[in-house]
């Protein structure tokens, strides 16, 4: 270990006990980024870092006491870069990530593989396709600064439908014949103490099946029919020309996803005919799915029922109500409804007017008249949440009568994660001092805020996750900030 990196080490303080992993570890080169406030520290290691010592750098770097530091790691030893090494270090990645999460456990189950120079994730559903493609950046982020110098590529696999099959037939069959048996001891016990006639044939068993509903449905509930409306439809393409449907339904006290393969039970024709809006009926079992590692719905009938009749919700309430306070898509952030939709619900419902109050706008109100059915006498009432201010509102603070050429004057700069003042965050402050009409100064700086961006935000601002993570915060920056401006003008 050199002089320079013995010196980084203790000014960030980095444990002591784990020193004696980086003996043979030397700095390269550090570089300071002045804009970013930023020192960036190269350090070559021999091999692959023990991924503890590596969680401790990195912790540790946010202890840099002149601002902001990242360690980068270089590994002298390519050979000692295996899939071992990087399994133990994506899995580290995912629990310092998803920690507390419902993904946790599904997420730590993937096995990467490392293939010519590239870590490959294979993953099985659009989400997780998703999910890795909205953390590439910070993934391949990791691994680098860790000294691994590969690409990251993320796979999706067809679903082998014959060996995901047997292992859930294989586990049903199991479930049946525990319930079985506890039905069969049920009844031996009623016949001891009772004396009464129960249902012991096994076949009878299977044929009842319980109905319930999808709120009262439980992860260990056998021969149960359920019902519910179909809202979402997916298919997944497998082998042999088949697909994989999944139904998501609803019965209004729950929902739930019913996996369905084309070709055993169920033909194409029949999967096909079930639409979005169709009510199933679908009798079958929960069975524990080794390959999703949750439990899912194993239907072994589904029929299709008439709900022609079915007519929603409906407002039985001899006076009408008019709704006075509707916000549309034009409210941002607030509402996400189509203006179409409200007035043709209001006019099932038998109302005879509705209100837009979007926030501090009236875009809506061609779209809200246009609403309206031909022949109607529904009315709209136009409004909006108006942003009122007083009239006799002071524009300048501290009012003083000096010659703005000749004053002292900053100009302040800010991205903040969207446009309320409420729920939005500033992520960049940047300030130029100007004395006699000529720049003396200037301050900028990234603020950490307390969520993480949003692609949207990136997207419009330029500015990653990576540039604020280890920014100071707004409460920490702020004296720095009043310091800049001083008396100065604004």
């Amino acid at each position: 270990m050199n002089d320079m990196l013995n010196k980084f080490l203790k000014a960030i303080s980095f444990p002591s006990e784990m020193m004696k992993h980086l003996e043979n570890a030397d700095v390269i080169k550090a570089i300071g980024l002045k804009k970013q406030q930023l020192l960036k520290v190269f350090i070559l290691i021999p091999q692959v870092l023990d991924v503890r010592v590596f969680n401790a750098l990195v912790e540790s770097q946010n202890n840099y006491p002149e601002g902001k530091a990242e360690i980068i790691l270089e590994i002298d030893n390519k050979n000692s870069i295996n899939e071992l090494a990087v399994r133990a270090y994506f899995t580290n990645f995912i629990m310092r990530k998803y920690e507390n999460t419902a993904a946790l456990e599904g997420l730590k189950k993937i096995k990467v593989q490392l293939k010519d120079n590239s870590i490959v994730i294979p993953v099985t559903t659009d989400i997780q396709v998703s999910l890795f493609a909205s953390i590439e950046e910070e993934l391949q982020t990791y691994f680098h600064n860790a000294g691994f110098n590969l690409a990251i590529e993320v796979q999706k696999n067809s679903v082998d439908e014959d060996e995901l099959l047997n292992r859930i037939n294989a586990k049903k069959n199991q479930r049946i014949e525990e319930s079985a048996l506890k039905a069969q001891a049920y009844d031996n016990e009623m016949q001891k103490y009772e004396n009464a006639t129960t249902l012991t044939n096994q076949t009878k068993f299977k044929k009842t099946y319980d109905k319930v509903t999808l709120h009262e449905l439980r992860d260990d509930d056998q021969l149960v029919q359920i019902e519910g409306k179909v809202f979402y439809i997916e298919v997944q393409p497998v082998r042999n020309n088949k697909n994989i449907y999944t139904f998501y339904i609803t019965d209004n006290t729950d929902s739930l996803e019913i996996k369905v393969f084309e070709g055993r039970r169920f033909s194409k024709e029949e999967l096909e005919s079930i639409k979005k809006g169709s009510l199933i009926q679908v009798n079958g079992g929960m069975i524990y799915d080794t390959y999703r590692n949750s439990y899912v719905f194993d239907p072994q009938k589904i029929k299709i029922l008439d709900n022609s009749n079915d007519k929603g919700r409906v407002d039985t309430a001899p006076e009408k109500r008019v709704e006075l306070h509707l916000h549309t898509k034009m409210s941002t952030m607030d509402a996400v409804g189509d203006i179409k939709a409200y007035v043709n619900q209001a006019i099932k419902w038998g109302h005879k007017a509705l209100a837009v109050t979007d926030h501090g706008n009236i875009h809506i109100f061609p779209n809200a008249q246009a609403a309206i059915p031909k022949g109607s006498d529904f009315k709209i009432i136009y409004g909006s949440e108006a942003y009122m201010i007083d009239d006799r509102l002071v524009h300048a603070i501290n009012p003083t009568d000096i010659d703005l050429e000749h004053a002292e004057y900053t100009i302040l700069d800010f991205e903040t994660t969207g446009l309320s003042a409420r729920y939005d965050e500033i992520i960049e402050f940047g300030a130029i001092k100007i004395a006699g009409g000529v720049e003396v100064d200037r301050f900028q700086t990234f603020i950490k805020p307390t969520k993480p961006l949003s692609a949207f935000t990136t997207e419009l601002t330029g500015i990653k996750e990576l540039d604020v993570r280890n920014a100071p915060t707004l409460r920490e920056i702020m004296p720095k900030i009043l310091k800049f401006i001083g008396n100065s003008i604004i």
